[in-house]
């Protein structure tokens, strides 16, 4: 039985060498494989590492660019106001010109006006000015009012030498105030 045992032994010994031979060429296969595994996990995590900072290079530009779009935006959005609440001014402006301001356009007057404006300019240039300015008239201005002084145009005596009219005005240190009135 000894040598039985001693038979089986070392068929077990043999087998067991064989097999181990067999897993260490497995376990050798294995074990490079896992270094390969290993170096791969190295590069993809290299690989992971720069693409992440592109990536977060890139999200910090466009972050930047949506700022900057933002910024603009509201720029434009500003500019659009400001126009359109210029607009709006000027379309109030039209109105008021077409009920009553002079608008800057030569027009042809007649003798009675030109009577009329150079009497009030004679007897007080300030009164003429106010006149023309607060009640918004069609009465010339005083560039032409000297042209046609200086072109030896002659006002008839319609209000210089009478009590037709009568101009007060009031000075303070803030404010001039001046009433014209027609009798």
């Amino acid at each position: 039985t000894k040598a039985m045992m001693n038979g089986t032994h070392t068929d077990k010994q043999t087998k067991t060498k064989e097999f181990s031979e067999e897993e260490n060429v497995e376990i050798l296969k294995l074990f490079t494989e896992v270094q390969n595994m290993q170096q791969q996990a190295v590069s993809l995590k290299e690989k992971l590492k720069s693409r992440m900072r592109v990536y977060k290079r890139q999200n910090r530009f466009l972050m930047r660019l949506k700022e900057v779009i933002e910024m603009k935006r509201n720029l434009l959005n500003q500019k659009r106001k400001k126009k359109s609440r210029i607009l709006l001014s000027l379309q109030d402006k039209i109105r008021e010109d077409t009920n009553g301001l002079v608008l800057a356009m030569p027009t042809r007057h007649t003798d009675d006006l030109k009577n009329f404006a150079l009497s009030i300019y004679k007897y007080s240039p300030q009164a003429y000015i106010y006149i023309r300015n607060t009640l918004r008239t069609l009465l010339p201005s005083t560039d032409v009012l000297e042209s046609w002084i200086s072109g030896g145009f002659e006002p008839k005596n319609i209000l210089s030498n009478s009590n037709l009219i009568k101009v007060v005005s009031e000075l303070t240190d803030t404010e001039l105030s001046c009433k014209v009135s027609l009798s």
